[in-house]
């Protein structure tokens, strides 16, 4: 129950700070119109200010709202098959190399040319997971840091890894950083997003696809690197996964919001499904 309220807290905290912004925003737009002569570019700059901050409240109340609508088996995730895999990969990296390159950051891509179709929900594994893992590496790391996106595939099953050489996670941290609420402990100097709901929002998401998100250790043995691993086809069962959690595919209602698209009707079903882990 402490917990809950402290998420709440941090919660409301974080929104209001942005609104706090907006509102002192527009009280100094509003000084700057009644003056005789009106800067027209630093008024520009102020509502680029306004605007990039009503997107972090809105980026913020999402994230709440997704998470609970995973939790209640309301947030419907569509598989459907994607081809081009590896096309679509480096489309999504290279919408974040201009971040990359005025941070003077280097953005390696390592995707493998052949990857097979898969049946996701490609839109969830883009916005709420890749550009979780890939917005956070370029946030800690520094200046002349990497930041190395791969992917490949075995047996239809792929793997995909987010590394880059920033601070790391110690080894006792690590469990709990896709839990609700977490943003990392007092030893790292990695805090993620004020909520803490992107990693756990990321986990969800990643289950709920058959599949299984872990950390190790980064480039070089520095910062940490995002390992992801999903069926290419969620329904089939992967006896490799067996000894692994036995809670991830417990909740139902995790499970209620799956659905397959009208295309996979015809693609064989199981009456169970084998037991998946974050780890």
């Amino acid at each position: 129950m402490n917990k809950e309220l402290h998420s709440v807290t941090m919660i409301t905290h974080d929104l209001k700070s942005p609104l706090n912004a907006i509102l002192g925003g527009l009280d100094y737009v509003e000084a700057l119109l009644a003056e005789d002569e009106v800067d027209k570019a630093e008024i520009a700059e102020l509502i680029k200010m306004l605007r990039t901050a009503g997107g972090d409240m809105l980026t913020l109340i999402q994230s709440v709202l997704t998470a609970a609508r995973l939790e209640a088996g309301k947030e419907q995730t569509e598989l459907q098959p994607v081809a081009g895999l590896s096309t679509i990969l480096n489309e999504i990296i290279n919408t974040f190399r201009y971040q990359a390159t005025i941070n003077h950051i280097q953005m390696v891509a390592d995707i493998a040319p052949d990857l097979p179709v898969v049946y996701w929900d490609i839109k969830k594994i883009h916005y709420h997971v890749l550009n979780n893992l890939v917005s956070n590496a370029l946030k800690f790391v520094h200046a002349n840091g990497t930041v190395k996106i791969s992917a490949s595939a075995k047996n239809d099953i792929l793997t995909l890894n987010v590394a880059d050489d920033g601070p790391g996670i110690p080894i006792e941290e690590r469990h709990r950083i896709f839990d609700k609420f977490e943003t990392a402990g007092s030893k790292t100097q990695r805090t993620f997003d004020g909520s803490g709901l992107g990693l756990y929002t990321a986990n969800l998401f990643i289950r709920q696809h058959g599949g299984a998100i872990s950390v190790h250790e980064g480039l070089d043995n520095k910062g940490v690197t995002f390992t992801i691993t999903l069926p290419a086809h969620p329904t089939v069962q992967f006896p490799q996964f067996s000894h692994v959690h036995p809670g991830a595919w417990s909740d139902r209602r995790l499970m209620s919001g799956l659905h397959l698209s009208n295309s996979l009707h015809a693609l064989p079903t199981h009456e169970t499904q084998q037991t998946h882990s974050v780890f």
